[in-house]
């Protein structure tokens, strides 16, 4: 009996200290990242990605009089068809930015927050857009629409800026006239879809076109690397026990080396909280 009580009270506390020790990503070293990133989770939400796409389209709209040209383009042609095509944008929300991502990545530069000329071309070539002997879509006219888009957006915020609009400053603090921004990106998409389906009036209908891009263009002919999720990647090889374990095994010496760096990223004095960007990690 003082046997069995014995290995009784063992047991109890060997599931007590099992747990106390058990690993959880709660109570991980990546805990804090639920305070400091936009999600405010451990991965990238619905609701943010609402968010940055919501800011996106409408700039897209605002700044380039996108909708107007979805209005002509569609035979309606009422406003109700601009909300139809942001649907079908939003729809396929994950598809513009992994292909985006994928694409600014490929440029020289370690601005990874436009596409160059070079990687439009390589974007275009991956997905056969050029239509030879088009009217409409020829490596010519893909190359107009490329600097288009960006002349126009340009202009744009130029009038903006001019007139007190400080979104608008803001804006072209970000923005070159030889690339292409998460904005102009979409405005090019939708811009293909027309050349594409409704000039050559394969389609009637804008948002019906852009649907077919989506699925037809983009989805089935997209570099195989363009199809990488943050998320998955995060859950599959960070916010696991080893990986945990490997950094708290190392946090103090990571921490300070992250603060070293970071400092010299800062942008000004009043910057409190410091990040790594990608050219500041060149000079680690």
């Amino acid at each position: 009996d003082d046997d069995a009580a014995a290995a009784e009270v063992w047991e109890e506390a060997h599931e007590r200290v099992a747990e106390k020790t058990a690993w959880s990503l709660e109570t991980s070293i990546w805990a804090p990242r639920r305070l400091h990133c936009d999600a405010r989770d451990f991965y990238d939400t619905e609701e943010v990605m609402k968010r940055m796409f919501d800011s996106d389209w409408g700039e897209a709209i605002r700044m380039a009089k996108l909708a107007k040209f979805i209005m002509r383009a569609d035979d309606d042609g009422d406003e109700a068809e601009v909300e139809e095509v942001e649907a079908v944008m939003w729809e396929h929300h994950h598809l513009i930015y992994m292909a985006f991502d994928f694409y600014a990545s490929l440029g020289s530069s370690s601005n990874v927050f436009e596409i160059s000329s070079n990687a439009f071309h390589r974007f275009v070539g991956d997905c056969d857009l050029e239509i030879r002997d088009s009217q409409f879509c020829t490596k010519t006219h893909l190359d107009q629409l490329f600097h288009l888009v960006n002349a126009s957006s340009l202009a744009a915020q130029r009038e903006g800026h001019a007139t007190g609009d400080h979104g608008s400053k803001k804006l072209m603090k970000f923005d070159k006239s030889t690339t292409l921004n998460r904005m102009e990106f979409m405005q090019c998409l939708v811009r293909l879809a027309a050349r594409r389906y409704v000039f050559t009036g394969k389609q009637k209908d804008m948002s019906e076109a852009l649907h077919q891009f989506f699925n037809w263009d983009l989805d089935a002919r997209l570099h195989p690397a363009s199809f990488q999720s943050s998320n998955a990647f995060r859950r599959r090889y960070c916010y696991t026990e080893d990986t945990s374990s490997a950094l708290e095994a190392h946090e103090r010496s990571l921490r300070a080396l992250y603060a070293i760096y970071a400092a010299d990223g800062k942008e000004n004095e009043g910057d409190r909280a410091a990040s790594l960007s990608l050219e500041t990690t060149k000079l680690m």
